[in-house]
């Protein structure tokens, strides 16, 4: 569903090239052969922490073989992210290498955020009764309420994920004003 674009490496390359220049990153090689790569972009502040994060653009390892090929990647990047005191580490892979997905589950990582794409032909079945509109500054009550039961979920079971949001109401309120 993406566009023919981002199959083709001239597109890709400056985003690697321009993430390389921040951040370390590994290529895995058997002979001369590349059969794996991983950069990480630091994030100053997620979740309260400083962080390390390899988009699904930035890693990739050849399918067949790719759980032996992150775990090397990993045990040579990890402790780089963490001297550079990055303590929480997060990467984003493709849906289809399952292998991939199990390997960093066994090397302790959790799935917090599943991204999906589509097609925009209509979706079948009956259309919901609801009416979508911008919130407003009137709404920040509601949208703080909404978004406090939402932070209280993600920081319970299993997630556990410490995050606390900002007053909705002044971060409508600069929206509104930019």
């Amino acid at each position: 569903m993406l566009p023919p674009r981002y199959e083709r490496s001239e597109n890709i390359l400056p985003l690697l090239q321009e993430l390389a220049r921040e951040s370390p990153g590994v290529a895995a090689l058997r002979g001369s052969r590349l059969v794996g790569f991983m950069q990480a972009l630091v994030i100053a502040e997620l979740m309260g922490r400083r962080s390390a994060y390899s988009p699904v653009t930035a890693n990739a390892a050849e399918p067949q073989e790719s759980r032996c090929i992150y775990e090397e990647m990993y045990a040579h990047l990890s402790p780089q992210w963490l001297s550079d005191g990055c303590f929480t580490h997060l990467v984003s892979l493709l849906a289809d290498d399952r292998q991939a997905m199990e390997t960093w589950h066994w090397l302790g990582f959790g799935l917090i955020n599943i991204d999906a794409i589509r097609d925009l032909t209509p979706v079948a079945g009956e259309a919901a009764y609801v009416k979508v509109r911008q919130a407003g500054l009137p709404d920040a009550r509601i949208v703080s309420a909404l978004g406090h039961l939402l932070e209280r979920h993600v920081a319970s079971t299993p997630t556990y994920w410490l995050n606390d949001l900002e007053d909705f109401g002044e971060w409508m309120q600069r929206l509104i004003v930019l």
